[in-house]
């Protein structure tokens, strides 16, 4: 079974600089898994994540493994997560312990289920 955990900001990375998504792949073996770091933040994330490049770049990414795991900002926070939405297959939201309140929660459900991926998993950090 392959997987492949992408941070949003490493997807940035590649699309800006047109680096190849199999040359930004990094394995970590202790785990078993290959990742897409990133750290850059772009000005105009909703550009970026609705590009073509991004499309052509999750189009890759999930003919080479069987899971592709997206790590985005608290959607609390950033719109990044619910603009990456359409190319999950579901959501899994994780709630940090005694920090969010409920009303946060729900609106962060509600606002998630209007890309009509589903929420497969929630659970606290």
């Amino acid at each position: 079974m392959m997987e492949l955990l992408i941070s949003i900001d490493e997807a940035r990375d590649i699309l800006e600089n047109n680096i190849p998504v199999e040359e930004a792949i990094r394995h970590i073996e202790r785990y078993g898994v290959d990742v897409l770091f990133g750290f850059n933040l772009v000005e105009d994330s909703n550009k970026a994540i609705n590009s073509s490049e991004m499309a052509q770049m999750m189009e890759k990414v999930r003919e080479l493994y069987d899971y592709v795991i997206v790590d985005s900002a608290p959607s609390r926070y950033l719109s990044d997560s619910r603009m990456m939405a359409h190319y999950m297959d579901g959501i899994i939201l994780v709630v940090k312990q005694n920090f969010a309140n409920v009303s946060t929660i729900l609106t962060s459900i509600e606002k998630l289920s209007l890309s009509k991926t589903p929420i497969i998993w929630m659970g606290q950090d």
